[in-house]
């Protein structure tokens, strides 16, 4: 992928991650997480995978980080396919 593609997956990724996890947190808005998890993502790598594990743990949450990882690689997965059928 361009760099400019690249930051497309990356970022809906981020956001599928984030609607995920503010699911799991039963936050009241999942989209303006989702949007703090993208933030995180952007603002240092691996950003949004701290944001989430911070909140889970916080929370009480019990998920793995190999759950985590492995919901990122299958929702990257998933935003790629999109992309290219578009």
């Amino acid at each position: 992928l361009d760099e400019k593609n690249h930051f497309l997956a990356n970022s809906r990724r981020n956001k599928r991650l984030g609607q995920w996890a503010g699911e799991v947190l039963g936050k009241p808005d999942v989209d303006a997480y989702a949007d703090a998890v993208v933030l995180s993502g952007l603002e240092r790598q691996n950003g949004e995978f701290a944001h989430i594990r911070r909140d889970f743990d916080s929370a009480g949450v019990v998920v793995t980080d190999e759950d985590i990882h492995s919901r990122m690689s299958n929702m990257l997965r998933d935003v790629l396919l999109e992309m290219r059928n578009v």
